[in-house]
């Protein structure tokens, strides 16, 4: 998994900007693939023929994986080390680095640090760098003069160092003076009068300047903004910096990206924090890296456009960069939080990579378990819910749902109000699913355009418009409704060209009913239920009475396949609604649409047909909508039979019939139907298809009853006045028989 990472990763590499020039240097991106093999190809050659400084910087790039080297720190090390044999200093320097402070060595697959070993090699690049120092080299002289003052490979002293530093400056080293400038600058460690200290830094560092050092131009602009030896002036500061960043100074461009984030002395503007942190990152700076995959990665609110692929991108790098990634920093931290999460993304999609779910897995779960990372959180409980890369576990999903949601992740927040609302993985309870979307929309501020937002606000909707486990009101129902609709949520759209077709929770308004449908047929042109439920409307509308467009809209929704729009043109027809009263063309649309399947066909043909007392056939069609599931018609059967209404009278054939009803009525009770609660009640308060149970018949018709049945209220209080009777066992309003409203998909 490893070594199929790496080769990823150097495959990116070799498409994206160098990381060892900046952002105004050709990279392998602009000159192409090629350039960054020939060179990997030419430092190889001269590295095989011994050139101990191609071996340096061959294994630099390898280390830091620029140039279009893949990040290899095996082989880094050995190029070190070859040339460190072979008395190059900086190699010496870099495996002194290497032991002590970097990313150590790999021993027995465990990463292995050992200062003292550190020690030995520092010691040994000093000797080096002095001798070439005696010799008149001042890149070597500053060299020595950074051991000193840092203490690597000999005592600490800031006197010899100053005196290296000195020596390399007066023959010219603009570095050197930055380093001398440093050694002032630094004058709370060393203990110096203040004053006189950043009066002789300013000195060196403008003698520096002078020769064009990028490093020193940025520490005089911080100078500048601190007040330090000058007049505090921002002006100042911004022009220094801007000096710096222009020659190349990778700190000069993170800072200037730092201060168009607004925290500091500029005014925000993002789009410059992104040019100049792209800038610091193109020419190696990790830090620079980090942040900009916190932009694309949005972990903190930048106002840039979120961007996965990038912010994986650079957080990858910044991690390749770092010499010792051990996480124990609140950086490093974060951006392992968003790293392994944006890996998971990466692999679970496929973007940019072979799709991977079992790595992505793997990726979440160590996001999830070991930064607490919410949206990995997320993510798995999806997998989890959805059984890809891992076993289907619903229970699972739902906790890793609740701690995501508890620690603010918004989808996860709409995620356990449905659930809840379900009853899926958790126990059903539309209270807590009520607390769950008013949470999510409180933070957000209910006005946020995201998906997960809409969802919720359907969804509240749809429970206060069923009052399972909390109050029924229309009227929130259609402010949620509302709110939904006005985000684009289709689903919301067509309830509320409903609630204002029927007057439910707003005032009855056709206009308005055909603008919420027409709206959604906008963009939906063959959504056959918004044509269907257009006939409807201009069926039962006052205002206008327009049989063809009736008409034309039941036959546009049935010429999409909407055999209800059929069976609406025979109800139409047999009742006389719009269009005159005419029972055999109510016949022919009942029978099309029967022959489609529909049920509620079946049933009408059933009373059409005893209507014109026709019982042979309205038995047969009674029949085939009662096999079909349709429980009005199974019942109309049972007490046919039972009653000898245009039939012989049949206790048997009734008996049959019942029990066929007490199923479907089952059903239908169980998915929240409260006609067929009351239905139900009745038959297990008579025994008919049932064993005679009162408590049930009680329970099921005061469920119905607090559900806004008025049958069933009606039904109840008779029971409880009755001989058999007992208000005790039966008078309870408290549901236990719930309707189960669907939530948002």
């Amino acid at each position: 998994m490893k070594k199929s990472f790496l080769f990823l990763l150097s495959m990116i590499l070799l498409l994206c900007p160098l990381f060892s020039a900046p952002a105004e240097t050709a990279s392998p991106a602009q000159t192409g693939e090629t350039d960054s093999a020939a060179l990997l190809q030419t430092l190889q050659q001269a590295a095989d023929l011994g050139d101990t400084n191609a071996m340096y910087r061959l294994g630099m790039m390898y280390y830091h994986a620029t140039d279009g080297a893949p990040r290899d720190d095996d082989k880094a090390y050995a190029l070190f080390l070859r040339a460190a044999e072979l008395d190059n200093p900086d190699a010496l320097y870099k495996l002194g680095d290497i032991h002590s402070f970097g990313r150590g060595v790999m021993v027995d697959g465990v990463r292995t640090y050992d200062a003292d070993y550190g020690e030995s090699w520092y010691q040994k690049a000093l000797s080096l760098y002095e001798q070439a120092a005696l010799a008149g080299d001042t890149d070597a002289m500053r060299r020595t003069g950074d051991m000193y003052l840092y203490g690597l490979g000999t005592e600490r002293n800031r006197e010899k160092a100053k005196e290296w530093f000195l020596k390399a400056a007066e023959l010219g080293s603009a570095k050197a003076m930055t380093r001398l400038g440093d050694t002032f600058n630094d004058h709370i460690k060393w203990n110096e009068d203040m004053e006189e200290a950043y009066r002789l830094a300013l000195e060196w560092y403008r003698k520096a300047a002078d020769t064009g050092d990028p490093e020193a131009l940025y520490q005089i602009g911080k100078m500048y903004e601190n007040g330090y030896g000058v007049e505090e002036d921002f002006d100042q500061a911004h022009l220094y910096y801007f000096k710096a960043a222009q020659a190349g100074c990778a700190k000069a461009c993170n800072y200037l990206g730092n201060l168009y984030e607004g925290d500091g002395f500029l005014t925000k503007n993002m789009r410059q924090a992104e040019k100049w942190m792209l800038k610091a990152a193109q020419a190696g700076l990790s830090s620079a890296m980090y942040r900009l995959g916190c932009y694309y990665y949005s972990i903190i609110d930048f106002g840039l456009p979120r961007d996965p692929e990038k912010a994986v991108y650079w957080l990858q790098m910044a991690v390749d960069r770092e010499e010792n990634f051990d996480c124990e920093s609140d950086y490093d931290w974060d951006l392992e939080y968003a790293r392994q999460y944006l890996l998971g993304t990466k692999y679970e999609t496929g973007n940019g990579v072979e799709q991977d779910i079992d790595l992505a897995v793997s990726y979440y779960t160590r996001a999830a378990e070991d930064y607490y990372n919410e949206d990995a959180m997320f993510r798995l409980g999806c997998l989890y819910e959805e059984g890809r890369g891992v076993p289907a576990d619903i229970s699972k999903a739902a906790e890793l749902f609740e701690e995501a949601a508890e620690r603010g992740q918004k989808n996860a927040m709409s995620r356990m109000g449905d659930l809840y609302m379900s009853g899926r993985g958790v126990p059903q309870d539309d209270k807590k699913a009520e607390e769950w979307y008013l949470k999510l929309l409180e933070e957000d501020g209910g006005d946020k355009h995201e998906d997960y937002t809409a969802d919720a606000m359907f969804s509240l909707g749809c429970l206060y418009e069923a009052g399972r486990g909390i109050p029924a009101d229309d009227q929130k129902a259609a402010k949620w409704f509302q709110k939904a609709a006005d985000q684009g949520h289709r689903n919301a759209m067509s309830r509320m060209g409903d609630f204002y077709m029927f007057g439910q929770g707003v005032p009855q308004n056709f206009k308005k009913a055909e603008e919420w449908y027409l709206k959604i047929l906008e963009t939906e042109p063959d959504n056959d239920t918004i044509m269907n439920n257009l006939g409807i409307l201009y069926m039962i509308r006052t205002d206008i009475q327009d049989a063809d467009q009736m008409i034309s809209w039941f036959t546009r929704a049935a010429n999409a396949g909407k055999t209800s729009s059929i069976y609406s043109l025979g109800y139409a027809y047999h009742f006389g609604k719009v269009v005159p009263q005419d029972s055999g063309k109510a016949a022919e649309y009942y029978l099309a649409a029967a022959e489609k399947g529909n049920t509620d066909s079946m049933y009408m043909l059933g009373r059409l047909y005893k209507d014109l007392q026709d019982v042979e056939h309205a038995v047969e069609w009674y029949g085939k909508a009662a096999e079909n599931g349709n429980y009005d018609a199974s019942l109309l059967l049972a007490k046919m039979y039972r009653d000898g209404d245009g039939v012989q009278q049949d206790q048997e054939a009734a008996s049959k019939w019942f029990t066929k009803s007490a199923e479907l009525l089952e059903k239908a009770a169980h998915d929240g139907d409260t006609d067929a609660m009351y239905e139900l009640g009745l038959l297990y308060q008579r025994g008919d298809g049932v064993p005679k149970d009162l408590e049930r018949a009680g329970s099921l018709l005061a469920t119905a009853a607090y559900y806004g049945n008025e049958d069933a209220r009606t039904a109840l209080n008779e029971l409880i006045q009755s001989d058999e009777g007992s208000q005790d066992a039966i008078s309870d309003p408290a549901p236990s028989e719930s309707p189960a409203p669907t939530p948002a998909d």
